[in-house]
């Protein structure tokens, strides 16, 4: 029988209540492995807590076990995973003493503590692109994903977009131009504060980038459209996208890679 489930009154998880990990094994599966601490939350001992992994094409539940084991770290496989870079994370507390389960309590858009994907701010999809070589889905994820035409197979495209530093010094300083046009031209957001992916992407290009803030978005009030552009396009253009070339080295990869290539 399916199971019901009733979110009224449900509480939300903060972030730093959730220790979660991922790991590879030997055989090349990746495995998870998840801490929490629920003290402050006044949720029943007996409730069951359930680790949620989903992308856009599939899901799986894991059962992590009750509330008053939740400080107990839980590790298993991760079944028929086909694309790790564009997982997300869900965590749901439920009450399963009634016929219908209700969720106690929710935690949303976890992050791993982990530098594996989709610990990244750009989680990589492969698809089919007809002719292009990549494509940015701002669909309905909590990222933005980064598509890589899955038709260049034959040269393993994949560990390319692993390991290739060229590959990743010409395609990524393009991408976070592209996105973070959209972040502040198209959506409008200039703050680092928030749960939003376009916050998430602002506060990481200064915090672990060292970027400085962008320009605080002016509104022309009688058109009501951007009135400063040119002062935004400069940020993205000489302090943002600089900025994350900077702290991922992207020039010495690039002289690095070539170097390697016809050596």
């Amino acid at each position: 029988m399916k199971r019901i489930f009733n979110y009224t009154g449900r509480k939300k998880i903060f972030r730093e209540s959730v220790l979660l990990s991922l790991t590879q094994t030997d055989s090349g599966s990746l495995s998870f492995n998840i801490k929490l601490n629920l003290d402050g939350y006044d949720l029943p001992p007996t409730a069951e807590i359930y680790l949620e992994i989903y992308d856009r094409s599939q899901y799986q539940r894991y059962p992590i076990g009750l509330v008053e084991d939740s400080k107990n770290s839980k590790s298993c496989i991760i079944e028929n995973t086909r694309s790790e870079d564009a997982l997300r994370f869900r965590i749901k507390v439920v009450d399963e003493t009634d016929t219908h389960g209700k969720i106690l309590a929710v935690a949303e858009n976890i992050i791993t503590r982990e530098p594996l994907p989709p610990n990244s701010i750009m989680p990589v999809n492969f698809k089919d692109l007809g002719e292009k070589i990549w494509h940015i889905d701002y669909g309905e994820s909590s990222l933005p994903i980064l598509e890589i035409n899955s038709k260049l197979s034959d040269i393993d495209i994949h560990e390319i977009v692993r390991k290739n530093d060229i590959f990743k010094a010409l395609v990524y300083p393009s991408v976070v131009k592209e996105i973070l046009n959209k972040i502040l031209l198209y959506y409008e957001v200039d703050d680092i504060e928030g749960d939003d992916w376009q916050n998430k992407w602002l506060y990481y290009l200064v915090t672990v980038c060292g970027s400085d803030i962008p320009p605080q978005i002016e509104i022309d009030t009688q058109t009501n459209k951007i009135d400063n552009i040119d002062e935004l396009n400069e940020w993205i253009e000489d302090v943002a996208v600089p900025a994350f070339c900077k702290k991922f080295s992207i020039l010495n990869s690039v002289e690095e890679g070539f170097r390697r290539l016809y050596d």
